[in-house]
């Protein structure tokens, strides 16, 4: 993150999921529900996923485990 490398978006909208099932931020528990469509979530295939990826990021959200729908990254 600090290289400007890695980016996260709307940290309690799309919280962090460790392997063990841990959420992060806690207040982000609400939003691990991704049939939600609240204002500030990230999903698969919308505007700011494919804005994103569209130029080379891949998305937290597309991973196995942890899940981090925050989290973008230019490898």
């Amino acid at each position: 993150h600090s290289y400007g490398r890695a980016i996260d978006i709307n940290t309690v909208q799309n919280p962090y999921i460790s392997g063990s099932g841990a959420v992060y931020p806690p207040n982000g528990a609400p939003y691990v529900d991704r049939t939600q469509t609240a204002p500030g979530m990230i999903h698969a295939g919308d505007v700011t996923e494919r804005a994103f990826v569209s130029r080379g990021w891949t998305w937290g959200g597309s991973w196995d485990t942890p899940i981090d729908y925050q989290h973008f990254e230019k490898p």
